[in-house]
């Protein structure tokens, strides 16, 4: 199994391949960007990084202050499973032996692309959320904050869709997981943004908060997720 380091930068989880850096993005279907991709031997397909709306490794590295060359993609994460462990700061591509709790989830297609969905208790109620460490912060519907108290403050937050700066309150709102109520912070989306992404009975995104707080490791197949805090 292909072990490689994984660092955080900028709230980003980035794994370093052949001396690249690759942002690790499991709402990502498919290897985005402008670099090979070489595995154990075996050249990944890559496709090319065209820019939507600021969504691509270019904008990326701008926003982190370091150079990145793609998107690590569920091609690459999903088919043998996966460890992200940002305590060791490794990266394991393929599946040994997990000693974490496993979450209820299951794959799910999402504006034509197939993610984990992760279902879990959110302010009193069975939240479905699309597990995205490709997004470092956390976000839920509008509708699920109307009875929430006051927030803990304001971010500016990059929305890669749109290639913009987006402002949003934050709540911390505990989440149930693996037996276990953790913290996690949450704010709301651009409502052009929730209108396509959160159709049907979706809640939220599970950002990458969610690997700075648990070893998390994905099935092979993306079929199953469990955490270890």
């Amino acid at each position: 199994m292909p072990i490689y380091k994984m660092e955080l930068i900028g709230d980003y989880l980035f794994a370093t391949i052949g001396g690249e850096k690759w942002l690790v993005d499991t709402g990502c279907p498919m290897c985005i960007g402008n670099s090979p991709l070489v595995i154990e031997g075996r050249y990944i397909l890559v496709v090319p990084s065209r820019s939507k709306g600021g969504f691509d490794p270019v904008h990326v590295s701008e926003q982190v202050g370091t150079r990145i060359v793609g998107f690590l993609g569920n091609d690459v994460l999903y088919p043998n499973g996966c460890c992200i462990d940002l305590r060791q700061g490794t990266l394991t591509l393929g599946l040994g032996e997990s000693d974490g709790h496993p979450v209820p989830c299951h794959l799910e297609r999402v504006m034509g692309q197939s993610v984990q969905i992760l279902s879990t208790q959110m302010a009193g109620q069975v939240s479905r959320l699309i597990f995205d460490t490709g997004a470092p912060l956390g976000y839920i519907r509008r509708s699920l904050t109307a009875g929430l108290q006051e927030s803990i403050g304001q971010r500016d937050d990059y929305i890669g869709s749109t290639g913009q700066w987006h402002h949003t309150p934050v709540w911390a709102l505990n989440i149930d997981l693996a037996g276990q109520s953790k913290p996690f912070h949450w704010g709301i989306l651009p409502e052009e943004v929730e209108s396509r992404l959160f159709e049907g009975n979706l809640d939220g995104v599970f950002g990458g908060e969610l690997c700075r707080q648990a070893k998390v490791t994905i099935t092979p197949g993306g079929q199953g997720l469990s955490l270890s805090f």
